[in-house]
């Protein structure tokens, strides 16, 4: 996400108010550390998650170190969800390399681990591959009249979710086959996994040890196996949205169409690769 802002007559402009934002949104913000774009949300959107995409920290990674196993332990600091996991990612790697070490703790972790991530705005994504595939699935619509780019944009949805539904048609087992709930009575539950890993869900609260609920917003897979586990026992778990958290339901901004910016020059499709794409390509590993 980018956000866009200059200053005309000494007042400023930028994509939130094309959004309706104010400072203190629940919005999530994932850039690619220009310096420029990090002072615009710091100054507009101090309250709002601003995340670094994993995808390019990686980049620049592979320029001085690379291997399966560097990355490998990137993404695990990325991923995991616990302080305690993060700091034994951490110390794996300083273990390898000392020097690697000292620049990755360079980039503050709450802003590229979900670790340290506050949850407030209920978003655990730390890619900005999500916009750029869905990005790259419409240059076939881009240059096209906008009534035919959005029914392009319309079909190509319907087809997603078409698909999906078969492969879910396709599943003839429970969503975790591996996963055993325990009910530890006033509304808790424990939660085993197939690694010897176990959480607590506290269902009244709304809470999972493995704090992914309360990060996202959404039933993290011990609470889906809490779920089955209360469905088996014939005891009424409502619609999907009870274990939903309300914030998942309440926009508070309105879309309106932005601002018509003619610009020069036919539009361009092809993605801009980085250099280690480039770098990966002429090497053939691409």
């Amino acid at each position: 996400m980018i956000v866009i802002y200059h200053k005309n007559a000494g007042t400023g402009c930028c994509l939130g108010e094309d959004l309706g934002l104010n400072t203190n949104s629940n919005f999530s913000f994932i850039t690619e550390r220009q310096k420029g774009i990090l002072n615009a949300i710091a100054t507009l959107f101090p309250w709002a998650e601003n995340c670094y995409c994993v995808r390019h920290i990686r980049d620049n990674m592979r320029k001085k170190w690379r291997g399966k196993t560097f990355e490998d332990l990137l993404w695990t600091c990325a991923t995991v969800t616990h302080v305690h996991q993060f700091n034994k990612g951490m110390e794996e790697l300083k273990k390898l390399n000392k020097d690697c070490d000292e620049w990755l703790r360079k980039i503050p972790p709450q802003h590229w681990s979900r670790s340290h991530l506050t949850g407030r705005a209920h978003s655990d994504v730390i890619l900005n591959k999500l916009c750029e595939t869905f990005n790259g699935k419409l240059n076939e619509g881009r240059d096209k009249p906008i009534i035919t780019s959005l029914e392009f944009i319309r079909e190509y949805l319907m087809k997603k979710i078409v698909n999906v539904e078969k492969a879910i048609g396709k599943c003839i087992v429970p969503l975790t086959p591996k996963t055993i709930s325990v009910f530890c009575g006033n509304g808790k539950y424990q939660v085993s996994g197939p690694w010897m890993d176990q959480c607590a869900v506290d269902v009244v609260q709304q809470t999972c040890s493995c704090t992914k609920w309360e990060l996202i917003g959404m039933p993290c897979k011990h609470v889906v196996a809490t779920i089955w586990e209360i469905r088996k026992n014939s005891k009424d778990v409502g619609i999907p949205e009870t274990w939903v958290h309300e914030e998942k339901f309440e926009c508070p901004t309105t879309l309106v169409p932005p601002k018509n910016r003619v610009t020069i020059g036919r539009p361009k499709k092809k993605h801009r690769k980085s250099a280690c794409e480039i770098d990966d390509m002429v090497k053939g590993n691409m």
